[in-house]
């Protein structure tokens, strides 16, 4: 093994991870049954490591997206926030998408939101919606060695940035039916996913997440609805004439 060229090869990613302050990161997403929706994508960094950078609040490069998505068919920018919160720098953007798979052009884009929003792919079977996520890595040099390279490289990210984090919220717009996560509230209809930033330096992460497809159950209730109130009204007049 080639410590030297490892370090080589992991070296330069992870300074340009350090350098653009993409540390701790937030995604927040809401899908409505076409698919259509909105994600706010949150990036927090300490202070100190933005002072030593001199990346300022624009680690997520918001004007940079911005000019990206100007006049792109299906997607656009609703809101940009910057703040500082608990000594930490944040930067905020809020998109709103007529298809979440646009989502995966905006990454293909650019290289750099590319690695955290990944690509996304969903299917429609047997009644079900089926989201497919794939994120990272953000390198591929650190990738292209040996396994035992790879696995030194691992444990090096690991080590390097194994405080920091990313963090996914979708909100599905029905009762999500399994996922590969632990955090699923089905009462909120809610799947969380969260990786340790070292995870995504050499390696992929997946979400995936199914979901009954359209409104069907909703359209029986509201119909069981209108039924059950057309019934009463009735009742109620038979009622009135009896007591007359």
């Amino acid at each position: 093994m080639n410590l030297k060229l490892m370090m080589q090869r992991l070296f330069p990613a992870l300074l340009a991870l350090l350098l653009s302050s993409c540390l701790d990161y937030e995604e927040e997403m809401w899908l409505e049954d076409d698919l259509s929706g909105k994600v706010t994508m949150t990036v927090m960094v300490s202070d100190t490591l933005a002072n030593f950078a001199e990346a300022g609040s624009d680690q997520l490069s918001i004007e940079k997206v911005r000019q990206m998505i100007a006049g792109t068919e299906g997607l656009e920018v609703e809101e940009t926030k910057s703040f500082r919160e608990n000594g930490k720098q944040v930067s905020q953007v809020t998109i709103r998408f007529e298809d979440v798979r646009r989502l995966t052009w905006l990454a293909t884009s650019s290289k750099e939101p590319a690695w955290v929003i990944g690509t996304i792919d969903v299917e429609k079977k047997d009644g079900r919606m089926k989201l497919r996520r794939t994120l990272g890595p953000f390198t591929t040099e650190a990738t292209s060695g040996s396994r035992q390279q790879n696995a030194l490289a691992r444990g090096f990210s690991g080590l390097l940035l194994g405080s920091y984090s990313l963090t996914y919220t979708l909100h599905l717009p029905h009762e999500p039916l399994n996922a590969d996560s632990m955090q699923v509230s089905r009462k909120s209809n809610t799947v969380r996913w969260r990786f340790p930033l070292g995870q995504l330096a050499t390696s992929t992460g997946t979400m995936s997440t199914e979901w009954e497809a359209g409104g069907g159950g909703s359209a029986w209730v509201w119909a069981l609805m209108i039924l059950s109130g057309g019934g009463a009204f009735g009742w109620w007049k038979w009622q009135r004439r009896q007591s007359l």
